[in-house]
C-alpha cells in the first residue's frame, strides 16, 4: 500500500496548482516529503546542472510537511531527494501539471523526465498531468487515480507510469505514445528575440490507442513509461 510520496513538479513549488496538489494528498493521509524547482521548468525535459551552484532553500510553506525549493530541474529535485535526503518511500509523485502530457511532449515534459528520473533511481513514480488552466480536473481525480493504481496493482507490472486527466473524463484506459499534431511557429518579438508559439490538434489523431485519441474521447489515460532509447530490435539487417 502507498502511503509515504516524495512530490516534485516542473510548474514550480509556488505554483498554485502544486499547492492544492499538495493539499489534497494531505487531505488524503500521504505521509508527504516536497522537492520541487524554486521557478518554473516546464518543457526542461531531462536535463540536470553539473557546472553551476544548485541553490536550495528548505521552505515551511505546506503546514508542517518538509519541503525544499530546488533552484535547478525536476530532474535534479529528485536527486537530491535520492542522493542528498536519502529519501524513502513508497512513490514519487511528478505534477499535477498545468497542461497535458500526451504523444511527443512526453519527450519535452519536465514533469515526466521527474517521474522517469525516480525509476531510473530505484523509485516507483507516477507522472500527473491535467488541462492546462483546469487544474481542479486532476487535484478531484487523485484519490480516484491512487486507488485505481491500487486496485490494479500496477506497480507490480511496471514502475513509471504517467496518467493525463481531461476535463470530465469517462474513464480509464491504458495508452500508447500518439502524435499531437503541433502547428509551431517562431514569432519574433522584437529584433533577434523569439518566442515559439502554436497549437496543438489533438483531433488529428486516428490511432484509437494512443493517449491523443483517448483523451480526446473524455478517458483518463494511464501509460507505462520507459526510459530506453535505442531501437536496435527495430533495424533489419
Amino acid at each position: 500500500m502507498i502511503k509515504k510520496i516524495l512530490l516534485v513538479n516542473d510548474d514550480g513549488i509556488y505554483h498554485d496548482t502544486f499547492k492544492q496538489t499538495v493539499n489534497e494528498f494531505k487531505r488524503l493521509g500521504y505521509d508527504i516529503t516536497i522537492c520541487a524547482p524554486l521557478k518554473p521548468q516546464s518543457a526542461k525535459s531531462h536535463a540536470i546542472e553539473i557546472k553551476e551552484l544548485i541553490k536550495v532553500k528548505k521552505v515551511n510553506d505546506f503546514g508542517g510537511i518538509e519541503a525544499y525549493a530546488i533552484d535547478s530541474t525536476p530532474a535534479d529535485c529528485v536527486r537530491y531527494a535520492k542522493y542528498y535526503l536519502h529519501w524513502e518511500g513508497d512513490l514519487v509523485v511528478s505534477g499535477i501539471n498545468d497542461g497535458l502530457n500526451l504523444g511527443d511532449d512526453i519527450l519535452y515534459s519536465g514533469t515526466v523526465a521527474a517521474a522517469i528520473e525516480a525509476g531510473i533511481r530505484g523509485y516507483n513514480a507516477l507522472a500527473l498531468s491535467s488541462e492546462r488552466k483546469e487544474p481542479q480536473n486532476g487535484i478531484s481525480k487523485i484519490k480516484k487515480i491512487m486507488d485505481f493504481i491500487e486496485e490494479a496493482r500496477l506497480y507490480s507490472k511496471w514502475n513509471v507510469w504517467s496518467f493525463n486527466v481531461p476535463k470530465d473524463p469517462i474513464g480509464f484506459k491504458i495508452a500508447s505514445q500518439g502524435c499531437v499534431y503541433f502547428d509551431t511557429i517562431f514569432e519574433e518579438k522584437k529584433k533577434g528575440f523569439f518566442v515559439q508559439a502554436g497549437r496543438p490538434y489533438h483531433e488529428k489523431e486516428t490511432n484509437p490507442n494512443t493517449d491523443v485519441y483517448l483523451i480526446n474521447k473524455g478517458y483518463i489515460t494511464y501509460s507505462a513509461i520507459g526510459m530506453i532509447r535505442t531501437c536496435n530490435e527495430n533495424i533489419k539487417n
